[in-house]
Formats: C-alpha cells, sequence, structure tokens
C-alpha cells in the first residue's frame, strides 16, 4: 500500500514455472511511480515425494531364448510416463526362471521398481537320422560311418553312443547293433540306431575220396576231388585246378590221366594230344554255385596237388588243397589178356626179400593180403606209401536212396564171413559215427544225420570201399 498511490502490484523477474526442486526465493518490487521502491522476499519449495507408480509385469515364456523385452512405463506425479530400465543382459538364453528387475526413476530422487519372470522352457525333443544299415563282406573287417545328424528348435545338444563299437572299430561275422542318444539343452533326448551286418566266414571245406592212386589199377587209380563252399555271399565262382600239366602218352598213346569236370561247369586244358605229345595244360574246371558242392574226378599217375579256389559274391577268395599221392603201376608183359599191374613181391628171402613184378589185376588184392605193395620195390622192400587196404576184384557196395531225407540202406555184394566195420566221415573228415557188423543183411543208418555230405568207408577183411552219401 503506498501513500500517494494506493494498491501497488508487486512485479518480479522470477521465471515461472518453478520446476526446481528445492527452495526458489522470488523477488517481489513494489513501485510507486515517484521514485520509490520497496520489495519482498517469498520463498518456494518445490519437494516431489511421490515415488513412480510401478507396473505388474506379465510373465515371460518361450522355448529357446528371449532376444529383447519392450520397456516398460511407470506413471509419475511430476515426470508422467517414465520408462523403465534394467541391468539384465540379453538375449536371456539360460533354461528355467529368470527375474528381470525394471527400475523407475523419476530423477527427483524418488525410485520404484518391478520384476519380471521370463521362463525358457525347452518343451520339444530334437530328432536325430543315424546312417543307414552297413553291410561288410566275409573278408571286409572294419566299418566307418558319420555321427548322426541332429536337428532341433534351440541350439545346443550333445550326442552319445549308447551301444556297439566305434566307428573304424573291427566288426565280428554277424550283425551288431550301433545306437546314439541325443539330449538338447531342454533334456529332451531322441534316439536312433543301425545295425552293422558282417557276412559268414567264407570257408572251403574239400575231400578227396582217394589220395593214393596206382594207375593202371582199376580199382584203385581215380579219386573224385569235392570242394564244398559256405558263408559269404552267395554265389560261389569254383575253380578247381592242379600244380602241373596232364601227362600224356605216357609209355604208349593209352598212358593219358585224365580231368573229369563236373556236370555244368567249363572245363579246359583237360585233353591229350596224339603221340608223340606228352603233356597237355594245367587242367581247369570252373562253375559258379549258390550251394552244394562241386566235383572234379581225376586218374593219375604222378603227385599232384588240387587246388580249389572260392570266390563269393562279394569278391573274398579262399582256397583249399588236397595232395595226391600217385604211381605208374602199368605192366606190359604176359599173354593172358588181361592188364598187368606192378607189385613189389615179399619173397621171404633173406638175400633177396623183395622183387618187381607184374600180375594180372584180379590178383593183386591177395598180394596185398600178403604184405606185397603197388609199385617198383623200395630199397628196404616197405611200401613208402604205408599200409594200404586195397578193394578185392569183385568187392562192392550200394548204398540207397542216395540222396535220402530219412535213412540210407546198404548192402555188400560179394563180400565174405568177416565182420564190416562202417565209419562215417563229415565233410570237414570228422568221423561221426562207427558200426561193427557181424551180421551183414541191408544195414540202415543216417536217420539223425543232419542235411549235408558224408563219406561212408565200409571195411570187410582186406575190402576196402568208400562212398558218398547226401542226406537232404
Amino acid at each position: 500500500m503506498d501513500n500517494c498511490a494506493g494498491s501497488i502490484i508487486g512485479t518480479t523477474s522470477t521465471v515461472f514455472p518453478i520446476t526446481t526442486q528445492g527452495e526458489t526465493l522470488v523477488t517481489w518490487i513494489f513501485d510507486d511511480g515517484h521514485g520509490n521502491q520497496s520489495q519482498s522476499v517469498q520463498r518456494v519449495y518445490i519437494d516431489d515425494t511421490i515415488e513412480p507408480q510401478a507396473p505388474v509385469l506379465e510373465d515371460v515364456l518361450e522355448q529357446c531364448s528371449v532376444a529383447s523385452i519392450d520397456a516398460p512405463t511407470a506413471l509419475d506425479n511430476c515426470a508422467g510416463s517414465i520408462v523403465g530400465t534394467t541391468s539384465t543382459v540379453f538375449p536371456i538364453t539360460a533354461q528355467g526362471e529368470t527375474l528381470v528387475t525394471w527400475i523407475f526413476d523419476d530423477g527427483n530422487g524418488n525410485q520404484s521398481q518391478s520384476v519380471q519372470r521370463v521362463f525358457i522352457d525347452d518343451t520339444i525333443a530334437p530328432t536325430i537320422t543315424c546312417p543307414q544299415d552297413i553291410y561288410l563282406s566275409a573278408c571286409q573287417s572294419t566299418a566307418s560311418w558319420s555321427v548322426p545328424t541332429v536337428q532341433d528348435n534351440c541350439s545346443g545338444y550333445q550326442i552319445i553312443q549308447t551301444e556297439g563299437p566305434v566307428s573304424g572299430s573291427d566288426f565280428a561275422f554277424g550283425s551288431t547293433a550301433i545306437s546314439y542318444q541325443v539330449t538338447d539343452a531342454g533334456g529332451n533326448t531322441a534316439n536312433c540306431s543301425f545295425t552293422v551286418t558282417r557276412a559268414p566266414a567264407l570257408t572251403a571245406e574239400s575231400v578227396n575220396t582217394n589220395s593214393e592212386l596206382y594207375y593202371g589199377y582199376s580199382s584203385d587209380q581215380s579219386s573224385v576231388f569235392t570242394v564244398t563252399p559256405s558263408g559269404g555271399k552267395a554265389p560261389y565262382a569254383i575253380e578247381i585246378t592242379m600244380n602241373r600239366a596232364l601227362k600224356c602218352n605216357q609209355v604208349n598213346d593209352s598212358g593219358d590221366e585224365s580231368w573229369v569236370g563236373g556236370a555244368g561247369g567249363v572245363t579246359i586244358n583237360n585233353g591229350c594230344l596224339a603221340f608223340p605229345s606228352t603233356v597237355s595244360g594245367i587242367p581247369k574246371s570252373t562253375k559258379t554255385i549258390s550251394s552244394g558242392s562241386y566235383s572234379v574226378t581225376v586218374n593219375l599217375m604222378d603227385d599232384a596237388e588240387i587246388t580249389a579256389t572260392v570266390t563269393d559274391a562279394d569278391g573274398c577268395v579262399v582256397t583249399t588243397s588236397k595232395h595226391i599221392l600217385a604211381d605208374d603201376v602199368r605192366c606190359f608183359a604176359g599173354n593172358s589178356g588181361r592188364a598187368k599191374i606192378a607189385i613189389c613181391h615179399k619173397t621171404g628171402n633173406t638175400k633177396n626179400p623183395c622183387t618187381s613184378i607184374c600180375v594180372d589185376d584180379n590178383a593183386v588184392a591177395e598180394h596185398i593180403a600178403h604184405g606185397d605193395f603197388l609199385g617198383k620195390c623200395t630199397s628196404n622192400c616197405m611200401d613208402p606209401n604205408g599200409v594200404r587196404i586195397v578193394e578185392g576184384a569183385g568187392f562192392n557196395v550200394k548204398v540207397y536212396p542216395n540222396p535220402s531225407n530219412s535213412i540210407f540202406n546198404l548192402e555188400i555184394e560179394n563180400g565174405s564171413d568177416a565182420k564190416v566195420i562202417i565209419e562215417i566221415f563229415d565233410i570237414s573228415g570228422r568221423r561221426i559215427k562207427q558200426l561193427n557188423i557181424t551180421d551183414t543183411p541191408a544195414i540202415a543208418f543216417g536217420e539223425e544225420f543232419p542235411r549235408g555230405v558224408y563219406l561212408v568207408n565200409v571195411q570187410q577183411g582186406e575190402n576196402n570201399k568208400t562212398i558218398r552219401v547226401v542226406k537232404e
């Protein structure tokens, strides 16, 4: 109030609005227009004591990760809408629960916060794909493969092998299971497996019906060499050959060794040219079979090694051999019209204990029974091939039916009253049965035998016969 001007309105240089927190002094000037002034100081206090209103936040649910979250806002009485901040590092990839704390600061020293829960829960199982089944031939032992392929919705998984040898291992014959398991970051698992199959061991069993031949003696100059492959992978390509050429035209033009391949095969170099040629080529018989056996029949006058080479469908190879001793025991003397056989005759004379003679072929068995032996005499008058049992001229054995799916019947023709010894061998040469029989009607055997090829050796006194039988 002024004495002259009356009521005077104060003025101030303070800028409004005042928003600065704390105390602000506002100076008011009163001027009466006549050069007289007065002032008043007014104190203004700005003090925000109300924190921002923090929101309630929803949980975040994901399978693999959370790359980011839009920052939430809070409403403040002074600052209005405030954007929250957090110290959490993104992306969030850890499986399970993660707490994200959002801070709302109004700039006036007031803060509030909201906690948001983030759940990473991988519930989807991965898929795993194993390699295809692996086949190994009989002659291939090692198998290698790549690690199974995995697909998963989230990154990070572990593969372990749970069954079988590792890649690059040697495998036994037969089938082996290989298994894998994958576990992802969420603990979900999946499995796969495959099989490594190695073909059975390729084997070839060979037998020959006579390992000591005497060329010229018709009852004891031939042998049947038979090979039976098994295992590996059929069909089998069989090649049977000898370690030397066939002898031809030895002494005369009828002195020919022979080689006859089995039915259905192909044989080469088994023919003799006309005299004076003395050798042929090295014989060879071949045939491809899926089962069973293949044979060649030989008449030899000199030692030989017969070898069968078996190659299966995978190219695996196995060989088997038999050595045959052979002598040319022909004689070219006498007027009986019968073939003559050279034997070493024991004289019983201490000065000249043995001498080489020629006898009719039907007299050989009797001489052998008295200690003589086929072929030329040796310096010590002993058989270089050991004691032999030679078939009598009329002795014969029949086995029927052959092949058989039940029993075999055996009959002896032109035998004697002596005890009959029957020995039966399997294809590997193992004796599986022996019969000692004093009465010789039809003899039955083999009902219990499994399928296969067998050799039946029948001995009665000095007589001997070997027959090949097949059980179906």
